[in-house]
């Protein structure tokens, strides 16, 4: 299923390309409130990838679902702009 290629929006989607396939769309994932800021992709778990929004949340997403399979709520005030994943291979 890799390498996708993701875009966060400020239609508060997420849309996913598979590069390998003519960069078709291949899904669209639903779930913030707000404009997305960052995605972030998971390299000990290609499977999952991250996403930072103005909605105050960061939301961890599978490519088997549509919907986010966990949401942290980061803050009371302002906004998520960044989230990324440790490089840390002995850090989960």
């Amino acid at each position: 299923m890799l390498p996708l290629v993701f875009r966060g929006s400020s239609d508060m989607t997420i849309k996913s390309w598979d590069w390998e396939k003519g960069r078709r769309n291949a899904v669209t994932f639903q779930g913030h409130t707000h404009y997305i800021m960052n995605v972030a992709n998971n390299t000990k778990d290609p499977q999952t990838f991250a996403t930072a929004c103005l909605d105050r949340t960061v939301k961890v997403w599978n490519l088997a679902t549509t919907y986010p399979n966990f949401t942290l709520k980061a803050h009371e005030r302002g906004s998520v702009n960044y989230v990324e994943y440790h490089l840390d291979p002995h850090k989960p």
